[in-house]
């Protein structure tokens, strides 16, 4: 007997649910619907709606979380809401793929963790880097041991921001700096790398924006057994963004590591197409979200709480570093969810 199709409400109907739409197109319409989206505004709601071929459009969050008809929610608004918006629909009973970074902090992040586990619902925070095919040989490099025990980890991350008193970027209230936006992808990398091993020490130098949010920053983490990793994130320039990993016996690199379609390895590059599409997308390879949405849906059929790709550990590892480098810098911003 034939599965279930997968029944999606989208929460936000900004660029990046509008990549999460296209995205989800590729994939066969005898598995994934989109049935309902949600904004702020109902004419928002209803002009994404439109452009998708989604059926029902709600200015309210609160009506899809109350709609028989949604199995799962994304959840792509803005990163200040993220941590509230899951616990309501962890607790309404939906399944739950919620944009990085999940919460503002590690406090919040553990609120969502403990709502998905009491609700026994599926619960995936979306760095959807790690279910590119380009990581699946990361992997498998690491776990062979291609280039003999990891020494290093190098990354280099940076993008120049829209710089102005309107700018998201720069708005604390709405989640502004870089560390949130990006930096995380450098963390969860980190975690992949290292095997979920918690840093001995972290450094961090850091320069803020005039709001006080983070601007650019250079960290330093150390592991056991002198291991290092090494990131510099930057909101005011074009960095080379890659990553580099270096063992006793080699290196891998990435180019564009939180959407990479190549990967260098000691046996030479290996390249990987992304699915087709006929309509651009706002984000750089953001059709690859098609990989997250496949395994999304085969955690549900499987009854499974969390993906094997991004275990609510790692989720909770990722926000308790990010905390760690935010701190030494002097930002905060936990809020208690009402």
């Amino acid at each position: 007997m034939a599965a279930a199709v997968t029944r999606w409400g989208i929460v936000g109907a900004g660029k990046i649910s509008n990549d999460f739409c296209l995205a989800l197109r590729t994939l066969p319409e005898t598995e994934h619907k989109i049935v309902a989206v949600a904004a702020r505004k109902q004419e928002d709601a209803e002009a994404f709606a439109a452009k998708h071929g989604i059926g029902q459009a709600f200015g309210s969050y609160d009506l899809i979380a109350s709609n028989p008809d949604v199995d799962i929610v994304y959840i792509g608004v803005l990163h200040p809401s993220h941590a509230k918006l899951s616990i309501q629909m962890l607790n309404a009973g939906k399944h739950v793929l919620c944009e990085k970074p999940m919460a503002m902090s590690a406090t919040e992040a553990k609120c969502v963790i403990a709502a998905a586990q009491e609700s026994k619902k599926l619960f995936v925070e979306g760095f959807w880097s790690r279910y590119f095919p380009v990581y699946k040989q990361l992997r498998k490099e690491l776990e062979s041991k291609s280039i003999g025990d990891i020494r290093t980890l190098s990354v280099h991350f940076g993008f120049k921001f829209p710089i102005s008193d309107d700018s998201r970027v720069m708005n604390k209230e709405l989640g502004g700096g870089v560390m949130l936006d990006i930096g995380c992808y450098a963390v969860q990398l980190a975690n992949l790398v290292f095997n979920m091993e918690k840093p001995e020490k972290i450094f961090v130098h850091g320069i803020k924006f005039p709001s006080g949010v983070d601007k650019k920053l250079s960290a330093t983490l150390i592991y056991k057994d002198d291991r290092i990793a090494q990131f510099l994130i930057a909101g005011d320039c074009e960095l080379a963004n890659r990553a580099v990993i270096s063992g006793t016996e080699g290196s891998i690199e990435m180019p564009q590591f939180w959407c990479p379609t190549e990967i260098t390895t000691p046996t030479g590059t290996k390249k990987y197409d992304l699915p087709v599409i006929s309509e651009p997308t706002f984000f750089i390879n953001s059709v690859g979200l098609a990989y997250q949405i496949r395994a999304v849906r085969e955690a549900i059929l499987n009854g499974l709480t969390e993906v094997p790709e991004v275990k609510h550990a790692d989720s909770m590892l990722v926000a308790e570093i990010v905390d760690e480098f935010l701190h030494q810098m002097d930002i905060s911003y936990y809020k208690k969810i009402q």
